[in-house]
């Protein structure tokens, strides 16, 4: 009788040891996957982060393409400017 009644006492308290590996077991398993939505998130703002940075150095390009060309046509009205009133 003392040796059925040991028995049921260990197994009961290996049944509560393994409730209490699997809650950590989930817990554990919820964590990484928080973890990994959170490297996903931050992998997923990264790339917003170099796409910003890369269409403002275009942009910047073109502003700078724009200048150059700007002073051009500034250089050609000058002498424009002065070819005209060297024929006057």
């Amino acid at each position: 009788m003392v040796a059925v009644r040991q028995a049921q006492e260990m197994q009961q308290k290996a049944e509560r040891r393994a409730h209490k590996f699997r809650k950590q077991a989930i817990l554990l398993e919820q964590a990484q996957k928080d973890r990994n939505d959170w490297k996903d998130i931050a992998e997923y703002r990264r790339q917003q982060w170099v796409k910003a940075i890369r269409e403002r150095d275009h942009k910047q390009d073109q502003m700078s393409q724009l200048a150059r060309e700007r002073e051009t046509v500034q250089e050609r009205l000058v002498q424009v400017t002065r070819e005209r009133d060297t024929a006057l």
